[in-house]
């Protein structure tokens, strides 16, 4: 059988006695409250009924105001009260004798419905039975507007009242509601429910305080924009009064202003130079004491290094002085990165002669080899350069992350197995800043010749690689950023109106490089990533006109 709601939220038992009809009271109310005066009754009904949890149980001597009073407790507890029995009741009940008295504080009735009720305004019921003071109680309630708090009151009047009860204005008498409940309390039970009128000007009072209170607040907001105006309108007028002296003041300064901002550009950029130098000199300390120890020696390294490949580069690579003209395209990608982390360097992976080593310490900018080719370490050491003997997959397992600005490979991928190459890149990728770049250079093989001779000059090398392929293992690893860069290629194609045949085999850009940012980044200039490099075969085909 489906169980029906209770009633009503909240119901509040105004001198309960030791035994109220519990049952019945628990079926039309959720939380219940049972207040008497007489401590012995409360402290009874607590022992009995200490396991509901939806009951609760307060001593309290209601009255109309807080107050120290005496209340009666009789040995019939219908005469319990603040007031002593009449004489006349006296003589109606010969054997009606007072127990004892108690002097105690009074709760007034309206500061203790307000405790109990909490936020609970709506769909509480009030069961009063206090005798000769429940007239003035309601009266008390009903003159603070509590009483609308209740939709409906049960009152239990005495028969040995001499007082009838006037009921508030505010309610009516109601003879079908709660009737069951009226009953099981008490033959003389009243129940009253709220007036129609009542409940409207409930609403009405509801709506007008609401108002009210927007209307204060909006007084406030206005009183205070009002404040701020006028504070406003005396701040422009001091503003005003002090602006020609101050646009005066500004002329006269404004040289001196600009040559300190100058002052302070240089001094900037003489401090990101002296935190890179202190990081080489860190750098080359450490490589000092390492040879110290032996690790390194120039008569080991004399032993063990074969000259041919350096022999090698220097004929058929170029000279020192090409190839860093030819990297310095590199530069101004790699420049705003340092100029963020001038305390962390670069790092050239198969750095060969170093040119790009030096290119970069020439700019300011700290940067370390590895390479296993003796003969091109000695050429670097020749010059200063931080470079150390090593396999670059290996060199990079042992790097922590975030530690590179950049991480360079410049002829380098065409030597390695390709398992190697995607090793190289996955790691670079931990090891770079979030605004680092990995720089991959290689043969083009989209020229073609030299993806059919030139590439093969080298007998280091082991397979061309194209462009779209390098850019893709980027892509694949997670780079937010990745842009091919066609290089090397006879300036002057871009001049001609027609040309020969042999130009679609040797005139696109012979080398290209592969630029891949970690993630996106205001560092990476839209200048320089939008350029359109090189000359690629669609692009020779689309713009350079008629083939002879």
């Amino acid at each position: 059988m489906t169980q029906i709601p209770p009633l009503y939220s909240t119901l509040i038992f105004l001198g309960c006695g030791s035994h109220p009809p519990l049952a019945a009271l628990q079926k039309v109310a959720e939380h219940l409250w049972l207040i008497d005066a007489d401590q012995e009754v409360v402290e009874g009904l607590q022992g009995e009924h200490k396991s509901c949890l939806q009951l609760g149980i307060r001593q309290a001597l209601v009255d109309t105001e807080k107050r120290l009073a005496t209340f009666n407790v009789y040995n019939l507890p219908w005469a319990n009260g603040i007031h002593p029995v009449s004489v006349e009741l006296k003589a109606l009940y010969p054997g009606l004798s007072c127990l004892r008295k108690c002097e105690q504080l009074t709760s007034d009735i309206c500061t203790l419905v307000a405790e109990l009720l909490g936020e609970r305004n709506t769909q509480n019921l009030l069961v009063i039975d206090l005798g000769e003071e429940m007239q003035p109680l309601l009266d008390k309630l009903e003159g603070s507007g509590q009483l609308l708090q209740f939709s409906a009151v049960v009152v239990i009047q005495s028969r040995h009242s001499s007082h009838s009860l006037k009921p508030p204005v505010s309610v009516v008498e109601d003879n079908v509601l709660l009737r069951s409940l009226a009953d099981s309390l008490s033959p003389h039970a009243q129940v009253f429910t709220l007036h129609p009128l009542a409940e409207d000007n409930l609403q009405l009072t509801k709506k007008l305080a609401a108002v009210t209170q927007h209307q204060q607040i909006q007084q406030h907001v206005l009183a205070e924009l009002n404040r701020q105006r006028e504070e406003l309108e005396a701040e422009n007028a001091q503003l005003l009064e002090q602006n020609e002296n101050v646009l005066l003041q500004y002329d006269l300064n404004i040289d001196a202003l600009m040559a300190e901002q100058a002052k302070v550009v240089k001094l900037e950029k003489e401090c990101n130079l002296l935190r890179r130098r202190l990081a080489k000199f860190r750098v080359q300390r450490e490589l000092a004491t390492k040879n110290l120890r032996g690790t390194y020696t120039a008569e080991k390294e004399k032993a063990h290094y074969d000259n041919f490949y350096r022999a090698f580069e220097d004929k058929f690579r170029g000279t020192r002085e090409k190839i860093k003209k030819r990297v310095a395209v590199y530069l101004s990608f790699v420049a705003p990165i340092s100029d963020k982390y001038p305390e962390l360097p670069a790092l050239d992976l198969g750095c060969g002669r170093g040119e790009w080593l030096e290119l970069l310490q020439e700019h300011g900018i700290d940067a370390e080899g590895v390479d296993r080719d003796l003969g091109m370490l000695s050429a670097c050491r020749e010059r200063g350069l931080n470079v150390m003997e090593g396999d670059v997959a290996e060199y990079l397992e042992k790097l922590p992350d975030a530690s590179r600005i950049c991480i360079s490979l410049i002829h380098v991928v065409e030597h390695i197995a390709f398992e190697t190459l995607r090793t190289i890149v996955e790691q670079a990728k931990r090891i770079l800043v979030p605004e680092g770049i990995l720089i991959m250079e290689t043969p083009n093989p989209e020229n073609y010749t030299v993806g059919t001779c030139n590439f093969y000059m080298d007998p280091t090398h082991r397979n061309p690689l194209p462009p779209p392929l390098l850019a893709f293992v980027c892509e694949y690893y997670g780079y937010k950023k990745v842009k091919v860069l066609r290089l090397q290629e006879n300036t002057e194609l871009k001049y001609k109106a027609k040309f020969e045949f042999i130009y679609f085999l040797k005139g696109i850009s012979p080398d290209y490089a592969v630029i891949a940012a970690k993630y996106n980044s205001d560092l990476h200039l839209a200048e320089i990533w939008d350029i359109e490099y090189g000359i690629s075969f669609a692009g020779l085909e689309k713009s350079m006109g008629i083939i002879e």
